[in-house]
């Protein structure tokens, strides 16, 4: 997730800024890691949360909708501003 945020790349290589949380905006590559490496949870809720499907889903389905309402956003007001500065 970090290399999508990258400075050194092209602004259509660039994550979107509006969505820099590895947790909240991009769950589904968290959990990923989180399978991958097998950390410890630090309480029962962090436990809790790990193995429960429904909050996994439910976490996927907010980045799904974040990403709609913002992704438009990062486009019109950053991807395309720049885009026309190195056209002209």
């Amino acid at each position: 997730m970090a290399k999508r945020l990258r400075l050194d790349r092209t602004p259509d290589e660039k994550g979107n800024y509006l969505t820099p949380c590895p947790i909240w905006d991009h769950y589904a590559d968290m959990l990923k890691l989180l399978k991958e490496h097998g950390p410890r949870p630090i309480d029962v809720s962090s436990d809790e949360a790990l193995r429960d499907e429904k909050y996994q889903c439910g976490m996927m389905e907010y980045d799904t909708k974040l990403s709609g309402l913002v992704d438009p956003i990062w486009e019109k007001e950053t991807l395309a501003p720049e885009k026309a500065m190195k056209s002209d």
